[in-house]
């Protein structure tokens, strides 16, 4: 993987997170916030989520200044639309997250769902 594809890479996962966060606030929005309606683990996805993009944000500009001061490619870097990407089920490469940390983000104290 090159570094354009890298770039590209952090800013698919970057619209992603975003994606979650608009609807996690349009989920909060149709809930009465009352202590059966948004729950600490919901706030908590949605702090994730806010910490991630900010995480990639950084990680875009890093990747952008080593391009441009390090490598002397001062080339543009073609931006894929994440709702444009209407390709059969291909799964983005996760770059940083390993597949344990995958199986053990179920295992929530607390969450009704286990």
């Amino acid at each position: 993987m090159n570094i354009d594809e890298l770039i590209q890479n952090f800013h698919l996962q970057k619209e992603e997170q975003s994606k979650l966060i608009e609807e996690l606030d349009e989920e909060f929005s149709n809930k009465k916030l009352n202590p059966y309606g948004v729950t600490t683990i919901d706030f908590q996805k949605r702090s994730d989520a806010y910490s991630q993009r900010s995480r990639l944000e950084g990680a875009i500009d890093a990747l952008f200044m080593v391009k441009r001061d390090i490598m002397g490619d001062d080339s543009e870097v073609g931006m894929p639309s994440f709702e444009l990407n209407t390709e059969p089920e291909e799964e983005i490469e996760m770059i940083g997250e390993s597949t344990e940390s995958a199986i053990d983000d179920d295992d929530v104290p607390g969450d009704p769902s286990y």
